[in-house]
């Protein structure tokens, strides 16, 4: 399988601690390994350097005339392997591989956080760093579920600098990106702003009442049972969110896999999801994570945390509360 997790260094720049990782690669570390030791492991341990963007011009008959310089651009690139990143703009500001890492660092000294995994993606052109809070919930019935903060960034103009509170059903490992009906779990900062870490973890209120009100949320969901027909309309509202008629013959296939999932799914016979709104968030959380097509492991978690999976997640979190 073809894997977007960088190899820069020739390993896979990721490290994790607890269950082996959706591809089965990185490095394993201890639960008590240092902040130091997850920026060697993880492979943060590089720059993102700026250079001159260069061209050379030429006469008729091509001849060498003179070198120029694109103004108003940088080529970004890896400080250990000087290989290309991307072309940004001088006003690009750039959060450093470290810089995600250490957002932690007190969090962990004095606020109890673990770290869980951090790694990067498309030749560390996308980091991120996820630490558990100390803390969990049950549902109800064993249904545990343990809150994360993410942080993630991109060099490349594809991902913003983001800060967000994130959920792991540990049942079936599901996540549940911001979990929330609006952004107050989450902290998007744009890299024409420079990224400040203390700033952010006082936006982000460190969950406080992010995590109560999630709480409530999940025991509430679980309590509303829903019929078939609602099943059905909530998988097309939040699988086809666009589309003011669905084509159900077109859409056959993909409804049929999400209903399997949430009539048979992992973590789907608890009594907090059989036949609940709790499951039918549950099955659009596993299908983004684990079940829908994507041309690698790598890129689906991309999505998952960060794109169109993420907006999904979202939204299938707003239509189930809709129904509470």
């Amino acid at each position: 399988m073809a894997h977007e997790l960088d190899f820069s260094n020739g390993r896979a720049n990721m490290a994790y601690v607890g269950r082996t990782p959706w591809h089965g690669l990185g490095q394993e570390l201890d639960a008590n390994a240092t902040l130091d030791t997850w920026i060697e492991q993880a492979g943060f341990n590089w720059e993102v350097k700026k250079g001159a963007i260069q061209y050379e011009v030429r006469d008729e008959e091509n001849h060498p005339v003179c070198v120029n310089t694109v103004p108003n651009r940088w080529a970004l690139y890896r400080s250990d392997t000087g290989k290309p990143l991307s072309v940004m703009s001088s006003n690009y500001n750039i959060t450093q591989p470290r810089d995600v890492m250490e957002f932690f660092r007190n969090l962990i000294d004095i606020g109890g956080f673990k770290m869980e995994t951090a790694g990067m993606l498309r030749g560390g052109a996308t980091y991120w760093a996820l630490a558990r809070i100390d803390d969990s919930f049950d549902v109800g019935g064993g249904d545990e579920v343990r809150p994360y903060v993410q942080v993630a960034t991109s060099c490349d103009g594809t991902l913003s600098n983001v800060a967000q509170f994130t959920t792991v059903r540990t049942v079936c490992q599901n996540t549940l990106n911001a979990a929330l009906q609006d952004t107050a779990g989450q902290i998007r900062i744009p890299h024409s702003t420079k990224f400040n870490a203390e700033r952010v973890k006082a936006d982000l209120g460190l969950i406080g009442g992010t995590w109560e009100r999630f709480k409530k949320d999940a025991v509430e969901l679980s309590k509303r049972t829903v019929s078939k027909a609602e099943a059905t309309k909530y998988f097309l509202d939040v699988l086809y969110p666009d589309q003011e008629e669905v084509d159900l013959d077109a859409h056959r296939p993909m409804l049929e896999l999400v209903t399997s999932i949430y009539l048979n799914g992992i973590g789907q016979n608890t009594r907090t999801a059989q036949g609940t709104a709790w499951g039918l968030v549950n099955a659009i959380t596993r299908f983004t994570d684990h079940e829908r097509k994507a041309t690698s492991a790598d890129t689906r978690l991309q999505s998952a945390w960060f794109g169109a999976g993420a907006r999904m997640k979202r939204n299938a979190l707003t239509a189930a509360l809709a129904l509470v």
